[in-house]
């Protein structure tokens, strides 16, 4: 009708959603990094926080953990020598 064929439409159906799961799951994702960084005391920057959601079985990449720790002012606790 529209002169476009099924499988662009439902190609087009399923990009269009994407993005939205996307930002539930990372909604969920920040909602368990808040409650990490509380627990671990406020000293896991990105690279613990994906190693501990990763042993969780958690898939994260440690790119997407920065951005979202970054972008909600999750901040790390400076340790200095050995306390």
């Amino acid at each position: 009708m529209l002169g476009v064929a099924r499988s662009e439409y439902y190609a087009w159906q399923r990009r269009a959603q994407q993005p939205w799961e996307r930002t539930q799951d990372n909604a969920r994702l920040l909602v368990e990094l808040q409650a990490r960084h509380q627990r671990h005391r406020h000293c896991y920057g990105s690279p613990g926080m994906t190693a501990d959601l990763r042993a969780a079985d958690w898939p994260v990449n440690r790119k997407r953990i920065a951005r979202l720790i970054q972008r909600s002012g999750i901040r790390a606790r400076a340790v200095i020598g050995d306390l």
